[in-house]
């Protein structure tokens, strides 16, 4: 009778563009592919309202800073109108701005001099016959 031959193990021949030794298999590389998209999909998932949460916060402290200008300027504003409303104020803008008296005063106006050579007899030093 006749000895069964042994079969020789396959050996597989690299195939395009492999190396030939340590490849990951066909399934390896798609689990890879799928890990590195979940990765990527989870860092963008996480980044985006991280990145709308700290504009939110700078928008909410310039608004912040914006209303307690706001409230000292009101608070100026507010001042002045006391101020104003005061009969004493009143009386020092009609007389200061306008030029208004009190019955029985007068007013007087004190109107600078010519200046100049063409100034008249003002003190330019020549004598006159």
């Amino acid at each position: 009778m006749a000895t069964p031959k042994k079969k020789a193990p396959k050996t597989r021949a690299p195939g395009k563009g492999s190396t030939g030794t340590n490849q990951i298999p066909r399934w390896g590389r798609i689990a890879a592919i799928s890990v590195g998209a979940i990765a990527l999909f989870a860092v963008l998932a996480y980044l985006f309202p991280v990145r709308s949460y700290i504009h939110q916060q700078n928008r909410i402290s310039v608004a912040e800073k914006q209303l307690i200008l706001l409230r000292t300027q009101a608070k100026i504003l507010r001042d002045q109108k006391q101020l104003l409303e005061s009969p004493a104020e009143i009386e020092r803008i009609a007389r200061a701005r306008f030029g208004m008296v009190k019955p029985g005063e007068q007013a007087w106006a004190v109107v600078p001099g010519p200046t100049g050579a063409a100034g008249g007899n003002g003190a330019t030093g020549s004598t006159s016959p």
